[in-house]
């Protein structure tokens, strides 16, 4: 089953956002496709997933830059993501 264990506020004013971090650790289909991603990607590659949930007009994160490669799957809605390299 999937346990929702880290309930975090966005600190954004607009709203709030659930963020499950492990979810490759709670759930077997996030399990799953971390599993294939990991093997897509190669031997030596860590992969882990974190779910977002977020109201509409609202932001789970600050703009910020992950030192690691990072794939977003955006599920339902609509956001204007931003991307620099």
């Amino acid at each position: 089953g999937f346990s929702l264990a880290v309930l975090e506020p966005s600190r954004n004013l607009l709203g709030f956002s659930l963020a499950v971090r492990g979810a490759g650790l709670r759930d077997t289909g996030v399990a799953g496709l971390c599993a294939a991603v990991s093997q897509a990607a190669g031997p030596a590659s860590e992969v882990g997933a974190n779910l977002y949930v977020t109201p509409p007009s609202a932001r789970a994160l600050a703009a910020h830059y992950d030192d690691h490669d990072v794939l977003v799957l955006q599920l339902s809605g609509a956001k204007r993501w931003e991307v620099w390299s």
